[in-house]
Protein backbone atom coordinates (compact mmCIF):
# COMPACT_ATOMS: atom_id res chain seq x y z
CA UNK A 1 0.00 0.00 0.00
CA UNK A 2 2.73 2.42 0.78
CA UNK A 3 4.67 2.26 -2.64
CA UNK A 4 1.29 2.95 -4.30
CA UNK A 5 0.77 5.66 -2.18
CA UNK A 6 4.16 7.05 -2.85
CA UNK A 7 4.01 5.99 -6.49
CA UNK A 8 0.58 8.90 -6.39
CA UNK A 9 2.91 11.20 -4.81
CA UNK A 10 5.71 10.99 -7.45
CA UNK A 11 8.24 10.08 -4.93
CA UNK A 12 9.17 7.07 -7.64
CA UNK A 13 13.05 6.60 -6.13
CA UNK A 14 10.81 5.93 -2.42
CA UNK A 15 8.54 4.00 -4.48
CA UNK A 16 10.22 1.33 -6.74
CA UNK A 17 12.02 -0.70 -3.58
CA UNK A 18 8.21 -0.68 -1.98
CA UNK A 19 6.36 -2.15 -5.03
CA UNK A 20 9.06 -4.60 -6.06
CA UNK A 21 8.58 -6.25 -2.78
CA UNK A 22 5.30 -5.84 -3.44
CA UNK A 23 5.51 -7.36 -6.85
CA UNK A 24 7.98 -10.43 -5.86
CA UNK A 25 5.53 -11.35 -2.65
CA UNK A 26 2.71 -11.33 -5.00
CA UNK A 27 3.73 -11.36 -8.73
CA UNK A 28 0.42 -10.36 -9.98
CA UNK A 29 -0.14 -8.29 -13.46
CA UNK A 30 -1.13 -5.27 -11.50
CA UNK A 31 1.49 -5.02 -9.31
CA UNK A 32 4.22 -5.54 -12.31
CA UNK A 33 2.14 -2.42 -13.92
CA UNK A 34 2.58 -0.36 -10.84
CA UNK A 35 6.36 -1.03 -10.37
CA UNK A 36 7.00 -0.73 -14.20
CA UNK A 37 5.09 3.13 -13.96
CA UNK A 38 7.53 3.81 -11.25
CA UNK A 39 10.48 2.72 -13.08
CA UNK A 40 9.33 4.71 -16.44
CA UNK A 41 8.21 7.91 -14.28
CA UNK A 42 12.23 7.81 -12.99
CA UNK A 43 13.06 7.44 -16.79
CA UNK A 44 14.37 3.91 -15.93
CA UNK A 45 13.14 1.47 -18.69
CA UNK A 46 15.66 -0.73 -18.59
CA UNK A 47 14.09 -1.80 -14.99
CA UNK A 48 10.64 -1.16 -16.25
CA UNK A 49 11.99 -3.84 -18.88
CA UNK A 50 13.08 -5.96 -17.11
CA UNK A 51 10.39 -6.35 -14.43
CA UNK A 52 7.70 -6.57 -17.52
CA UNK A 53 10.28 -9.52 -19.00
CA UNK A 54 9.82 -11.31 -15.75
CA UNK A 55 6.01 -11.30 -15.42
CA UNK A 56 6.13 -12.68 -18.73
CA UNK A 57 7.49 -15.96 -17.25
CA UNK A 58 4.64 -16.47 -15.16
CA UNK A 59 1.98 -15.43 -18.27
CA UNK A 60 3.07 -15.43 -21.07
CA UNK A 61 0.37 -14.49 -22.45
CA UNK A 62 -0.50 -11.86 -21.49
CA UNK A 63 -1.34 -9.36 -24.29
CA UNK A 64 -1.22 -6.13 -22.35
CA UNK A 65 2.05 -6.93 -20.45
CA UNK A 66 3.56 -7.78 -24.03
CA UNK A 67 2.28 -4.47 -25.16
CA UNK A 68 4.08 -2.05 -22.72
CA UNK A 69 7.11 -4.42 -23.65
CA UNK A 70 7.17 -3.63 -27.11
CA UNK A 71 6.28 0.24 -26.25
CA UNK A 72 9.50 0.63 -24.01
CA UNK A 73 11.42 -1.55 -26.81
CA UNK A 74 10.39 1.03 -29.58
CA UNK A 75 13.46 3.30 -28.22
CA UNK A 76 16.17 0.71 -27.52
CA UNK A 77 15.43 -2.80 -29.45
CA UNK A 78 13.21 -2.30 -32.54
CA UNK A 79 13.46 -6.07 -33.88
CA UNK A 80 12.32 -7.30 -30.30
CA UNK A 81 9.10 -4.56 -30.51
CA UNK A 82 8.67 -5.66 -33.93
CA UNK A 83 8.78 -9.55 -32.41
CA UNK A 84 6.17 -8.99 -29.86
CA UNK A 85 3.87 -6.79 -31.53
CA UNK A 86 3.37 -9.48 -34.09
CA UNK A 87 2.39 -11.89 -31.32
CA UNK A 88 -0.21 -9.36 -30.37
CA UNK A 89 -1.75 -9.23 -33.52
CA UNK A 90 -1.42 -13.30 -34.05
CA UNK A 91 -3.44 -13.54 -30.64
CA UNK A 92 -5.58 -10.40 -30.95
CA UNK A 93 -6.08 -10.11 -34.43
CA UNK A 94 -8.37 -6.37 -33.60
CA UNK A 95 -6.01 -4.40 -31.29
CA UNK A 96 -5.19 -1.62 -33.22
CA UNK A 97 -2.69 0.10 -31.50
CA UNK A 98 -0.68 -2.66 -32.14
CA UNK A 99 -0.89 -2.53 -35.68
CA UNK A 100 -0.51 1.12 -36.08
CA UNK A 101 2.33 0.80 -34.04
CA UNK A 102 3.44 -2.37 -36.57
CA UNK A 103 2.91 -0.23 -39.39
CA UNK A 104 5.13 3.38 -37.91
CA UNK A 105 8.09 0.35 -37.18
CA UNK A 106 7.89 -1.08 -40.36
CA UNK A 107 7.36 2.77 -42.39
CA UNK A 108 10.74 3.63 -40.35
CA UNK A 109 12.57 0.54 -41.55
CA UNK A 110 11.35 1.68 -45.22
CA UNK A 111 9.43 -1.95 -45.34
CA UNK A 112 6.09 -0.70 -47.13
CA UNK A 113 4.46 -3.34 -48.49
CA UNK A 114 4.12 -4.46 -44.61
CA UNK A 115 3.42 -1.06 -43.11
CA UNK A 116 0.65 -0.78 -44.99
CA UNK A 117 -0.54 -4.25 -44.48
CA UNK A 118 -1.22 -3.14 -40.65
CA UNK A 119 -1.60 1.07 -41.52
CA UNK A 120 -4.81 -0.90 -43.51
CA UNK A 121 -5.36 -3.17 -40.99
CA UNK A 122 -5.55 -0.53 -38.38
CA UNK A 123 -7.96 2.08 -40.18
CA UNK A 124 -10.23 -0.66 -40.74
CA UNK A 125 -10.64 -1.21 -37.14
CA UNK A 126 -10.41 2.04 -36.07
CA UNK A 127 -11.31 4.84 -38.67
CA UNK A 128 -12.33 7.63 -36.29
CA UNK A 129 -8.81 7.95 -34.16
CA UNK A 130 -6.78 10.37 -35.72
CA UNK A 131 -3.63 8.94 -35.11
CA UNK A 132 -4.61 5.94 -36.84
CA UNK A 133 -5.91 7.41 -40.31
CA UNK A 134 -2.86 9.82 -39.33
CA UNK A 135 -0.60 6.91 -40.13
CA UNK A 136 -2.81 5.50 -42.75
CA UNK A 137 -2.31 8.49 -44.79
CA UNK A 138 1.36 8.93 -44.00
CA UNK A 139 2.44 5.31 -44.84
CA UNK A 140 0.23 5.40 -48.28
CA UNK A 141 1.74 9.10 -49.05
CA UNK A 142 5.58 7.33 -48.42
CA UNK A 143 4.17 4.32 -50.74
CA UNK A 144 3.47 7.02 -53.77
CA UNK A 145 -0.22 6.99 -53.46
CA UNK A 146 -0.65 10.81 -52.70
CA UNK A 147 -4.25 11.44 -53.81
CA UNK A 148 -5.80 9.08 -51.03
CA UNK A 149 -2.54 10.05 -48.76
CA UNK A 150 -3.79 13.73 -48.64
CA UNK A 151 -7.51 12.85 -48.40
CA UNK A 152 -6.55 10.61 -44.88
CA UNK A 153 -4.21 13.48 -43.81
CA UNK A 154 -7.21 15.75 -43.98
CA UNK A 155 -9.59 13.18 -41.94
CA UNK A 156 -6.84 12.96 -39.32
CA UNK A 157 -6.52 16.73 -39.19
CA UNK A 158 -10.23 16.86 -39.02
CA UNK A 159 -10.93 14.16 -36.43
CA UNK A 160 -8.19 16.01 -34.16
CA UNK A 161 -9.80 19.49 -35.01
CA UNK A 162 -6.35 20.62 -35.71
CA UNK A 163 -5.24 20.63 -32.60
CA UNK A 164 -2.25 17.75 -33.01
CA UNK A 165 0.51 19.22 -34.52
CA UNK A 166 2.09 16.42 -35.86
CA UNK A 167 -1.13 15.46 -37.82
CA UNK A 168 -1.39 18.84 -39.12
CA UNK A 169 2.38 18.77 -40.13
CA UNK A 170 1.86 15.81 -41.92
CA UNK A 171 -1.05 17.10 -43.15
CA UNK A 172 0.93 20.58 -44.80
CA UNK A 173 3.74 17.48 -46.21
CA UNK A 174 0.81 15.71 -47.90
CA UNK A 175 -1.22 19.00 -49.56
CA UNK A 176 2.81 19.59 -50.31
CA UNK A 177 3.04 16.49 -51.68
CA UNK A 178 -0.07 17.11 -53.95
CA UNK A 179 1.04 20.71 -55.61
CA UNK A 180 -1.18 22.79 -52.48
CA UNK A 181 1.85 24.99 -51.73
CA UNK A 182 -0.77 27.94 -50.85
CA UNK A 183 -3.05 25.81 -48.83
CA UNK A 184 0.11 24.05 -47.02
CA UNK A 185 1.64 27.78 -46.79
CA UNK A 186 -1.06 29.11 -44.87
CA UNK A 187 -1.47 26.27 -42.67
CA UNK A 188 2.56 25.98 -41.90
CA UNK A 189 2.31 29.68 -40.89
CA UNK A 190 -0.01 28.40 -38.61
CA UNK A 191 2.08 25.92 -36.44
CA UNK A 192 3.55 26.63 -33.24
CA UNK A 193 5.80 23.84 -32.54
CA UNK A 194 6.71 22.07 -28.72
CA UNK A 195 9.20 19.45 -29.47
CA UNK A 196 12.27 20.11 -30.85
CA UNK A 197 11.61 17.19 -33.44
CA UNK A 198 8.64 19.22 -34.72
CA UNK A 199 10.78 22.18 -34.86
CA UNK A 200 13.12 20.62 -37.22
CA UNK A 201 10.31 18.73 -39.45
CA UNK A 202 8.88 22.99 -39.79
CA UNK A 203 12.32 24.04 -40.98
CA UNK A 204 12.26 21.36 -43.22
CA UNK A 205 8.95 21.84 -44.70
CA UNK A 206 9.44 25.83 -44.92
CA UNK A 207 12.59 25.38 -47.00
CA UNK A 208 10.54 23.45 -49.81
CA UNK A 209 8.83 26.82 -50.24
Amino acid sequence: MLGRILLLEQKYVQAIPKLTALYNAYPTSQNAIYLVNAYVSNKDNSGAGAVLENYLKIDSSNNKIKTMLASIYLESDIKKSISIYNDVVVEQPKNFIAHNNLAWLYFEQNKLDKALVHAETAFSLAPQVANIVDTYGKVLLAAGNKKAALSHARDASTIAKGKDIDIQLNYIEALMANNRMLDAKKLLAMIKTNTELQKDKKVMLQEQF
